[in-house]
């Protein structure tokens, strides 16, 4: 005969079977809990299960059921236990018959908050941060600045790039730094005129750039400063 071991035996004692218990829900209930009409937070869920272990596994609509009792239950610490239970009395969810609560029978009342306020989760919402449609109110305004520096920082960036370059040709592109630096160093020229014409004699060239500084630097050496460049085309005999 074969042996039992111990961890099937642990496995088998933690198995979930009728014959150990069972509830009696109406489906109602089951089916408003699977699909509910009004928001339920998993600390919700659970004090809902651990009341209904307490009142309908016992055949009883409504019984006395102490904080700690359900702390018990659900592992909540028992000072939250007060708020979920304030939280699902306002939803309607569960009801009150003096000092006893049990789960309100009538699915159509769950949707409809006493004074039409869902405090707790509310207040939920205030403290914890999450996503979705809904912003925390303490993250409102971290979320408004957030997007604000986004649209601020797009916007620099979009300027930057546009201004990216002071020249821009098919090959040859200059910053702004570089083209104060040229027109200061090449102060014979009309830096503008001369670079759109070495952008088309250096198209396509990959070391561009040298070959550029040579051709500014040949062309401002062999033209006078007094040169004005309405006087004909022919101030380029001779560059490169």
């Amino acid at each position: 005969m074969e042996a039992i071991k111990l961890d099937d035996y642990r496995r088998e004692s933690m198995k979930a079977d009728i014959e150990k218990g069972y509830d009696r829900l109406a489906h109602g209930i089951t089916n408003a809990l699977a699909n509910p009409a009004v928001k339920l937070s998993a600390r919700e869920y659970q004090v809902i299960l651990a009341v209904i272990s307490k009142t309908y596994r016992f055949q009883k609509n409504v019984d006395w059921i102490s904080n700690t009792q359900l702390s018990e239950l659900t592992g909540i610490k028992s000072n939250h236990i007060a708020t979920v239970k304030k939280a699902l009395i306002n939803k309607n969810i569960l009801v009150e018959d003096g000092n006893k609560i049990g789960i309100n029978p009538y699915i159509c009342d769950w949707n409809t908050p006493k004074n039409g306020i869902d405090q707790y989760s509310q207040k939920r919402e205030s403290i914890l941060p999450k996503t979705g449609v809904n912003t925390p109110k303490n993250g409102s305004n971290k979320s408004q600045k957030r997007e604000s520096h986004k649209k601020e920082t797009i916007t620099k960036e979009t300027i930057t790039k546009e201004k990216a370059y002071a020249f821009e040709g098919e090959t040859v592109k200059i910053n702004q730094k570089d083209f104060d630096r040229m027109k200061k160093l090449y102060s014979n020229l009309n830096l503008v005129d001369e670079l759109q014409q070495v952008d088309f004699e250096l198209k396509g060239k990959k070391d561009w750039f040298a070959a550029m500084n040579a051709k500014l630097n040949y062309r401002n050496k062999n033209l006078k400063p007094s040169y004005q460049r309405s006087q004909g085309p022919d101030w380029m005999d001779g560059a490169i």
